[in-house]
């Protein structure tokens, strides 16, 4: 279903799936914002300028966003996400929308709720408290510091869901010749961005001096950030194309990588709390064989590690891609 076309879908059901999709939508885009206005149509037909709004403001402001009649807006910023907690929200709802005779959606850290003439809408079950320990419960979205349990999810994820083996093999176990790196990359955030918390992008550039240095994927939950150094390393007959790397000289330039990347961030003081080599294979050996070479190559290069890859260094996560869909 096209973004623009949600709002007039929950429409014709009841104002509560409308509010709701809407709630929804907003808390999707994983920012710290109050979205006020008039009349629900505003959103439905001023969406993209919204949506626009709403992804370009820095993850470090809470903002305010008041929709005029004519799609016209004012901004105002709220302070800082990290430092506003439920007491500090209901103040600033209780201090700015007392009086305001609309609706303002509210979206901060799990917290959602709409707020509407001086109200929260209890309809939509939006006790604060609530709502947020059900996210924490339920695990919606995992900070920075879970990404192991993370990476455990995914792998199981591999191996039971058709959609990732049709995307990436041909047939009995064949990996298509279009698969590289960076599809398999963006297989993986894009499971990371469904699962984490914050910001999670591509190509993040570790050299202000060199652009073209740039870690696969890297996360920041607002408390604590992640690099991700994604590689590859196929067979030749469970590969199509014809690019065929060693394991473990893939997983040691992913450490060299990795070490050169941490330097770097902390010559401009750019903190990263772990850092990760995340290598895709199909091999002839158990998964126990491979983890103890592993191991080793690990032992043999952690003399050559500067202080500063021993700070972030978090491991190397293997898939094994032998196993995906393993009903077939």
């Amino acid at each position: 279903m096209r973004n623009r076309d949600f709002i007039q879908q929950a429409s014709k059901s009841s104002p509560f799936l409308s509010e709701s999709k809407i709630l929804s939508q907003i808390a999707s885009m994983g920012k710290a914002v109050i979205i006020s206005m008039n009349d629900l149509l505003y959103f439905q037909k001023y969406y993209l300028n919204i949506k626009e709004l709403i992804e370009r403001s820095k993850m470090s402001n809470f903002l305010w966003i008041t929709i005029n009649s004519d799609g016209s807006h004012i901004e105002k910023q709220l302070g800082n996400p990290k430092d506003i907690n439920q007491a500090t929200i209901i103040n600033i709802v209780e201090e700015k929308l007392k009086t305001y005779k609309g609706h303002s959606f509210i979206v901060n850290d799990g917290i959602e709720f709409l707020y509407s003439y001086g109200k929260i809408n209890e309809e939509l079950d939006s006790c604060l408290e609530k709502n947020k320990k059900m996210q924490e419960k339920l695990k919606i979205l995992y900070p920075v510091s879970e990404l192991n349990k993370v990476f455990e999810h995914f792998k199981i994820n591999c191996r039971y869901e058709r959609e990732y083996y049709d995307e990436c093999f041909s047939h009995d176990k064949v990996i298509k010749k279009e698969v590289r790196e960076q599809e398999l990359r963006n297989i993986l955030m894009k499971y990371l961005k469904n699962c984490m918390r914050g910001e999670i992008s591509v190509e993040f550039c570790t050299d202000y001096l060199n652009d073209e240095e740039s870690v696969d994927i890297y996360l920041n939950d607002g408390n604590q950030r992640a690099i991700i150094e994604v590689k590859f390393s196929f067979e030749k007959k469970y590969y199509e194309g014809k690019t065929f790397y060693n394991i473990f000289k893939r997983i040691e330039d992913g450490i060299n990588q990795l070490n050169k990347y941490a330097i770097h961030l902390a010559k401009d003081s750019r903190l990263v709390d772990f850092g990760y080599v995340y290598m895709f294979y199909i091999k002839d050996m158990t998964e126990s064989q491979v983890e103890k070479k592993i191991k080793d190559k690990i032992e043999a290069l952690e003399g050559s590690f500067s202080s500063e890859l021993h700070s972030i260094f978090a491991g190397v996560k293997t898939n094994d891609m032998k196993v995906w869909y393993s009903q077939c």
